[in-house]
């Protein structure tokens, strides 16, 4: 407390105002006329070496390389290769960064993932559209603080089940292997997760699907035949599923949790170093094409990660389960197909086959039928379906040629989940990317009866079509007891007659 009472007044007066803006001096003012200036002919000069200066250089270049009496062919394979990596580096960069925003500010997630898919050509996350997916900040809360505990269980699955599964990949990578793993700090994401209902799984499990997104600034050292190099800018996208099952009546009311992706996940990443050879098309797929198959011997559904939580619980039929039942698929007819077969004589015509494809194991091919662009084939086989929702038909239609690469005739698509709704499907579906055609197909959906009363009506039906199925027979090989050493040593695979 002050006994001046005019003392307040005198030190406000010697304090200056922060809001009102200070006189720039002479010499100040020319300094930032001098910078603008200087930045102004910096762009300038930017700009003229992007235009024209790496035009002249390539120009440079192959005067010398034809001057030597050397090939230009080399100075375009490696512009292309240099050109490639960067647009590749700075696209990853781009991603990287926009996911540290988002972790930095949770505000601006739903702007971020709008504009990653828009630059990807890619459908926008399930939750923006469908009530059923939601938004789980809290569990990102979570993930966030335990994400230094859960980084050395990471770093243990890389080491014991990715490295060796790339190494066996490919006779270049026999070497490959982790020297180093720091996977930064920045945790997955999870862009939405979606509880499945009561009447859409069993009685005694609980599923959720959950769509995850990580992209982080990691530095994983890899070594492949004495070349050392470094992974960063790892950018990994899936739709991931979790089963809890089987549910019980005391703690922790839960057997067992697996853990799988629906689909192939999305894998990509620079690397440095010597790697850079890598990142030459090619050198680029193989690496990550051996990365791609090892999560999917791992965890891309049907093959499980299994957690036991119960000791004594069984998992067989959370490690195996039944399938959700058998797709019929009909192959009847199309019309209207494209020509693509020029006849000297006569109208041109194509010699179409079809090609359905239901998930990634199942696989079927149409016989050919010659010259006709209105072919009938009635063919008729069934499929497996592990997995109702996720499933997809494709269907791809091509012209069989002997000496050239088959042309494409069109192709078209159906989800299995919209068969299994309806139970039968029969209709003329319009083939997309060509100019006309369309073909007539029948998808009948059967559940799995479980009453031995069905079989024999079951067989009744299917004896009379051809590649057709009465029954499922599954087999679950729990282990083997006191084999001989022989044996052990030299593997142990089961068949059955």
């Amino acid at each position: 407390m002050s006994d001046n009472p005019d003392s307040g007044d005198h030190n406000d007066r010697l304090l200056p105002d922060s809001n009102k803006p200070t006189e720039k001096s002479m010499g100040e003012k020319v300094s930032t006329v001098f910078r603008n200036v200087l930045q102004t002919r910096t762009d300038n000069i930017k700009d003229w070496f992007m235009n024209y200066g790496i035009k002249s250089s390539v120009g440079v270049l192959c005067w010398l390389f034809g001057s030597m009496g050397m090939s230009v062919l080399w100075i375009f394979i490696g512009a292309f290769s240099v050109l490639y990596s960067i647009e590749k580096f700075h696209k990853k960069r781009k991603i990287t960064e926009m996911f540290k925003t988002v972790t930095e500010d949770k505000s601006k997630l739903v702007e971020a993932v709008k504009q990653l898919h828009m630059e990807n050509s890619s459908s926008l996350p399930s939750w923006i559209y469908y009530p059923d997916v939601e938004k789980v900040e809290w569990i990102n809360r979570i993930i966030r603080q335990l994400w230094p505990s859960i980084q050395g269980y990471v770093k243990d699955i890389l080491s014991e089940q990715v490295g060796p599964s790339i190494r066996s990949s490919s006779g270049l990578l026999g070497g490959f292997k982790f020297t180093d793993m720091d996977l930064g700090n920045i945790p997955p994401q999870l862009v939405g997760v979606k509880v499945y209902d009561e009447h859409q799984t069993r009685s005694d499990e609980i599923v959720l699907d959950m769509q995850l997104v990580y992209a982080s600034q990691c530095n994983i050292g890899v070594s492949v035949n004495y070349l050392n190099a470094g992974l960063c800018d790892l950018d990994f996208r899936a739709l991931m599923r979790v089963e809890m099952s089987p549910l019980l009546s005391k703690s922790p009311f839960i057997g067992a949790v697996a853990v799988s992706f629906v689909h192939d996940p999305k894998i990509d990443f620079n690397l440095t170093n010597l790697a850079n050879m890598f990142d030459i098309p090619g050198f680029d797929s193989l690496l990550r094409g051996a990365i791609r198959d090892s999560v999917r011997g791992i965890m891309v559904y049907p093959e499980k990660y299994v957690l036991k939580l119960v000791p004594d619980v069984d998992i067989s039929y959370l490690k195996f389960p039944l399938p959700d039942g058998v797709l019929r698929v009909h192959v009847i007819k199309a019309k209207h197909l494209m020509a693509k077969d020029t006849k000297l004589f006569g109208p041109n015509k194509s010699d179409p086959y079809v090609i359905v494809q239901v998930g990634r194991n199942f696989k079927h091919r149409t016989a050919v039928v010659a010259e006709d662009v209105n072919p009938e084939w009635n063919e008729t086989f069934d499929v497996i379906i592990e997995d109702i929702w996720h499933s997809t038909i494709n269907i791809s239609l091509y012209d069989e040629d002997i000496l050239n690469t088959d042309d494409s005739l069109g192709t078209a698509s159906l989800a299995v989940r919209s068969v299994y709704q309806r139970g039968v499907v029969e209709e003329w579906i319009n083939l997309t990317q060509v100019k006309k055609g369309s073909i007539l197909m029948k998808f009948e959906w059967f559940e799995l009866a479980h009453e031995a009363s069905n079989l024999d009506k079951a067989i009744k039906i299917a004896e009379h079509k051809e590649n057709t199925n009465s029954s499922l027979l599954s087999i679950y090989v729990d282990k083997a007891c006191h084999l001989p050493v022989s044996f052990v040593d030299s593997g142990v695979f089961v068949i059955f007659l």
